[in-house]
């Protein structure tokens, strides 16, 4: 038995809302994209950036085939970047996906798991067009020296 009553207080709040994808780059269904582009997904707030990895976030080609990639996640921007290794196949069609193993800073989960798909480009667009710098005129000499051979000038 308790020798004193014990009294405490506390209050209760409701958890925050779980984590969402505020915005990706390429954005869903590009099309046009650059094969060496760096796919990145943008959160609503901080994550744990343990949990965002190549297994938890992804891309995918042709017949569902894992990209070889680096996965890296910025606090500051609150942003994971996912990096391929080598440049992306020309008009293919790519899948990137980010799990419910993708927690925020709090250990709460993605509210849902996302997924866009964007295509790259079927060939690269040309080169700008040249545009010739105008220089200003080299002053002419004042002098003009007459030559009768490469050897002898007066």
């Amino acid at each position: 038995a308790l020798e004193q009553e014990a009294q405490w207080t506390f209050t209760t709040t409701d958890p925050p809302p779980p984590p969402t994808v505020t915005t990706t780059f390429p954005a869903g269904n590009a099309t046009g994209v650059n094969p060496a582009v760096a796919v990145t997904a943008t959160f609503s707030r901080a994550m744990a950036a343990a949990t965002i990895t190549s297994s938890s976030f992804r891309l995918t080609g042709p017949g569902n085939s894992a990209v070889p990639a680096t996965v890296a996640y910025d606090s500051v921007a609150q942003r994971a970047t996912l990096t391929p290794t080598a440049s992306l196949a020309l008009n293919t069609a790519y899948t990137a996906s980010l799990t419910t193993a993708i927690t925020a800073a709090d250990g709460t989960a993605l509210a849902s798991p996302v997924g866009f798909a964007f295509s790259t480009w079927a060939q690269p667009p040309p080169p700008p067009p040249v545009t010739p710098v105008p220089y200003p005129p080299l002053p002419l000499p004042t002098t003009l020296r007459v030559c009768a051979s490469v050897l002898a000038c007066t």
